[in-house]
């Protein structure tokens, strides 16, 4: 049985083994800080292909800390969104990726051929891009011309699963009565899991820099030992373990196909619904877009969040970020009950496509708050004049269209692919403007 609060013995060097076998395509290199050190292909290779290696796998606790995201609205900065990160250590992630590996291939191969397979959009290969799966939306509506777009989104998606209903349709899509040792043994550890507060870990261990903030040296391959593990974090009580039935980590290697695994049977039961009435069904991971004809939005609603209900009680829509579009005659119409359609980042008001302004807003502050450090930096180093060739350069490159890898790669690509019903291009026609006016200020 694994045991959350074990510590492996663990303690492989970091090693490359890519002239030695072909990097297989679940295997990324990770060299973060974690208790445990960075491990080789091979190292990695030889534990996750060893079910009773797995099976007797003793998982760290994750490390939990939390990101600040900025938001912005007409350009004006918002209160930050704040995500929590729950980071597994190296040896776990391997397993959590492998098993990810498996996990994906038999849900592919699972729902191949069944009505609702091209429905799931988020983590599937070869589907496209979310520029196409915004694209396939809005070209529906136009040419529905007369139809209601409901965009749902669900509230804490990935610490709501039901763990009974997620291990059921694990075993489902393998077409297993049980889940064997291993493959029990992957599902206790993302399920139940542990973590540790990465600050109070640090300051446990004595990682604090001169200014008295939690660092790591960054000389340093792991975070501690692992008898420095058991006597200062698990013996300092440090080490959380849920005990809730539902719930598990977003971000981990092996959350994402998770995700569609334990929304096996609602995709199923949404898209049959929906074709009955003669719409349509799409979700990427906790986004849902229902498509239905005329300009009633009847009570699809209502059977969504009835049928959520079958899936877990901890399943819940967030009623704040529900958007209903109502398009007559290919036009938007705009009422109590109608907001501008938006979705993947999408916005489309019968006419043309647009970036949301959230993202342009966030665009031009980061390249404000950019300009303005290199600026400040300059001026320390007395090394500031706005005609600084080296000093235009960089902002050109990362905030531009002159540079070949940012954001405006992505406006590009999304002005070709949505073809005639794009605007997106004209929502940063001024950036350069703006760029030379804020150097030279």
């Amino acid at each position: 049985m694994v045991d959350a609060n074990q510590s492996p013995e663990m303690d492989t060097p970091s090693q490359s083994c890519y002239s030695k076998m072909p990097k297989p395509s679940w295997y990324k290199t990770r060299l973060y800080k974690h208790f445990d050190n960075p491990l080789s292909c091979s190292a990695a290779v030889a534990i996750v292909t060893d079910p009773k290696a797995v099976e007797s796998h003793a998982f760290y606790p994750f490390i939990s800390f939390d990101i600040k995201s900025e938001r912005f609205r007409k350009h004006k900065r918002q209160k930050p969104k704040i995500r929590q990160i729950r980071m597994a250590a190296h040896s776990d992630s391997h397993i959590f990726a492998y098993y990810a590996h498996l996990l994906s291939n038999a849900y592919t191969s699972h729902i191949k051929g069944k009505p609702f397979d091209k429905s799931v959009l988020a983590y599937r290969r070869n589907l496209g891009s979310n520029i196409h799966f915004a694209k396939d939306a809005i070209e529906e509506i136009r040419a529905r011309i007369n139809c209601v777009a409901i965009a749902l989104d669900l509230t804490n998606f990935f610490e709501s699963l039901d763990h009974e209903i997620l291990k059921r349709n694990w075993c489902k899509v393998f077409s297993w009565s049980k889940l064997p040792s291993d493959h029990y043994a992957v599902f206790r550890a993302i399920s139940h899991y542990s973590i540790v507060d990465r600050d109070k870990c640090y300051a446990a261990l004595g990682h604090i820099n001169s200014k008295g903030q939690s660092e790591i040296d960054p000389k340093l391959s792991r975070i501690c030992s692992p008898q420095e593990f058991r006597n200062k974090v698990r013996k300092s009580g440090l080490v959380t373990c849920r005990a809730e039935n539902f719930g598990i980590p977003q971000g981990s290697p092996i959350s994402a196909v998770l995700s569609n695994v334990y929304m096996l049977d609602f995709d199923a039961e949404m898209h049959e619904h929906m074709q009955k009435i003669g719409g349509s069904y799409r979700r990427y991971c906790d986004d849902i877009l229902l498509i239905i004809p005329g300009t009633d939005p009847l009570n699809c609603e209502a059977v969504c969040r009835d049928t959520l209900k079958k899936y877990g009680a901890e399943l819940k829509v967030n009623e704040a970020k529900t958007v209903v579009s109502i398009f007559k005659d290919g036009q938007l119409v705009l009422s109590d009950k109608s907001k501008l359609f938006q979705y993947l980042g999408f916005t489309f008001n019968g006419q043309v496509a647009k970036f949301r302004s959230s993202t342009v807003s966030k665009y031009y502050g980061r390249m404000i708050r950019a300009i303005r450090a290199h600026k400040k930096n300059a001026i320390k180093k007395e090394a500031y004049t706005s005609q600084s060739d080296l000093y235009r350069r960089e902002i050109y490159r990362k905030h531009s269209h002159l540079g070949k890898r940012n954001i405006f790669s992505y406006v590009r690509r999304s002005s070709k692919l949505m073809d005639d019903v794009a605007d997106v291009k004209s929502q940063f026609k001024k950036h350069m403007g703006r760029i030379k006016e804020e150097i030279e200020k």
